[in-house]
């Protein structure tokens, strides 16, 4: 028997029994492209079984088995679905960006955040040659700011493969280093923005509020989180800001790293707050109203824009936007919402003030934000 595969991924353990199908020359190979990762076996590890069977179909899957076809469909995988399962045992703990991820010596670690495509594989690549290889898929903080490495074969994509697959390659092949015991701990996180036209690399401080829009796509099982958004912000203050690097080819990146760049500024001094309701009059009975919908969390950011995360989708305010929600906490009628925002703004320079809030109210319940309440209302 060609023996277990012992790894870890996001500080998960798991061991894979390697079994019918794969040969010694089969289970050496799967053992080399997870190098990185590998650890001892322990009593704690989550068990999997995997094989190769030419003859299986997808309809045959059991949830504990890793099955393919062939040894490189069996590469794949393993790839995504150890990732997949590392993330589930996580989600209650872990920030985890969907991004690459490399350490300095010290174990100072910086993220580089995109969607599929951004060519995150490639930059781990590049970037590992003058660091340490964390992950090229999933970067896993916790709330002390520790990273947790899922130090994964890299995906690489081979133009002439027929079966569509990425082939799935170790970083010591590739002559990069891996992260070792060092502690690591998150120091910068960027937002890719790959641009071919680009000359050199471009960094540009992105707010926190401007940069939710964009990370929250970004980030796995962020609602499983306890208060979601104000992770993000502590992420946002710890690592001195988040920030939007344009690019044309990894090499660029690579090369500012080299030069330190991209290195850590001190904390960014940003503080947010939580947001209160506002009193309001009495819902009367027989008018129409609104109140708004439940957020899973809520902070004020910079400059009085309110943050708000429904589900997965995060909702940023600001303008009346964010007195509205203040004021909807419990039932309000239309006119006396329109009379409580004009005593906190004061009347519109130009136009009526109920087309103004009647605008705001409009794009908030078609947004999810606010609901509109029947004529008849219980309190």
């Amino acid at each position: 028997m060609p023996g277990d595969l012992s790894i870890e991924a996001l500080g998960v353990p798991f061991r894979i029994s390697l079994g019918a199908g794969i040969d010694h020359e089969s289970a050496a190979h799967l053992r080399e492209i997870w190098s990185a990762a590998r650890v001892d076996s322990t009593d704690s590890a989550r068990v999997y079984r995997a094989s190769i069977e030419p003859d299986w179909k997808p309809a045959q899957a059991d949830p504990k088995s890793f099955v393919a076809r062939d040894l490189r469909s069996l590469e794949s995988t393993l790839s995504s679905r150890i990732t997949l399962a590392a993330i589930e045992e996580r989600k209650h703990d872990l920030v985890m960006l969907h991004g690459c991820a490399v350490a300095r010596d010290d174990g100072a670690v910086y993220a580089f955040v995109g969607p599929s495509g951004r060519g995150k594989s490639t930059l781990a690549r590049s970037l590992a040659r003058v660091s340490h290889y964390v992950s090229d898929e999933t970067v896993g903080i916790d709330e002390e700011g520790r990273v947790h490495p899922h130090a994964k074969p890299l995906s690489i994509i081979d133009p002439d493969a027929l079966d569509g697959l990425k082939t799935q390659v170790s970083p010591a092949s590739l002559g990069l280093r891996g992260s070792g015991t060092r502690d690591l701990r998150i120091s910068r996180i960027f937002l890719l923005d790959r641009r071919p036209d680009a000359a050199g690399v471009s960094i540009d401080p992105i707010t926190l509020a401007d940069s939710l829009e964009h990370l929250v796509p970004q980030l796995s099982y962020l609602p499983s989180l306890p208060r979601p958004l104000h992770r993000i912000a502590e992420l946002y203050d710890r690592t001195g800001g988040f920030a939007v690097l344009s690019y044309s080819e990894a090499d660029d990146i690579t090369a500012a790293f080299a030069d330190g760049m991209l290195d850590a500024s001190n904390a960014s001094g940003f503080s947010t707050t939580t947001p209160v309701d506002l009193p309001s009059h009495p819902f009367p009975g027989g008018s129409a109203g609104y109140r708004r919908i439940p957020a899973i969390d809520a902070l004020v950011a910079e400059n009085g824009r309110l943050c708000l995360l429904h589900g997965s989708s995060v909702t940023v305010l600001d303008g009346i936007g964010p007195s509205v929600w203040a004021l909807t906490g419990s039932p309000i009628a239309f006119d006396d919402l329109v009379e409580r925002v004009v005593e906190l703004h004061g009347e519109p320079p130009s136009g009526e003030a109920a087309g103004l809030v009647g605008a705001t109210v409009r794009e908030l319940v078609e947004g999810g934000v606010l609901e509109e309440l029947p004529t008849h209302v219980e309190r």
